[in-house]
């Protein structure tokens, strides 16, 4: 037999004779909660109709995907629950795995620029380094150049010594 949960739960409570506020005091769950079950036809979650379960085994109910949203059967196994259990937990970890692989290919995206600006880096830094080279080298001869003058020798005489080394 398929009834909305809304439908279900109101049979529910009758057949156990039990209100509202008991029901949720015995299960754990916002009284919103069963509210808006009953009312609105708000379908449960899955942890929600575990606990619902925990406490009233009878409550037989099966969210369906080919029955449409709201739509409730009969359980006749645990071994059902257990497979709507799978289905669902199946789904929150294919979805676990979407967001990891889009957060991966995120950080992927960040390490390949990261690489760029090195290289980059890198590159700036060898010709600095070349330029340093320069620049000592620069200074090396101003200096000798320096020291020749403050020693009176002439750049001609300077070639000469440096000829005749």
């Amino acid at each position: 037999m398929e009834m909305t949960i809304k439908d279900y739960v109101n049979s529910f409570l009758k057949k156990e004779r039990i209100t509202q506020v008991e029901f949720c005091e015995k299960t754990g769950i916002p009284l919103s909660t069963i509210k808006g079950m009953k009312s609105r036809g708000t379908n449960p979650g899955l942890e929600t109709l575990k606990k619902i379960r925990s406490v009233y085994p009878n409550f037989k109910f099966m969210l369906s995907d080919e029955q449409g949203m709201g739509s409730v059967s009969s359980v006749k196994s645990d071994d059902q629950l257990a497979s709507l259990e799978n289905k669902t937990e199946f789904a929150s970890l294919y979805s676990e795995i979407k967001r990891l692989l889009k957060e991966n290919t995120k950080l992927h995206d960040e390490n390949v620029e990261l690489l760029r600006e090195n290289r980059e880096i890198r590159i700036e830094n060898k010709d600095l380094r070349n330029k340093v080279n320069e620049l000592q080298e620069e200074f090396n001869s101003l200096n000798d150049y320096s020291t020749r003058q403050s020693n009176g020798i002439t750049n001609a005489e300077a070639v000469t010594v440096e000829r005749a080394g």
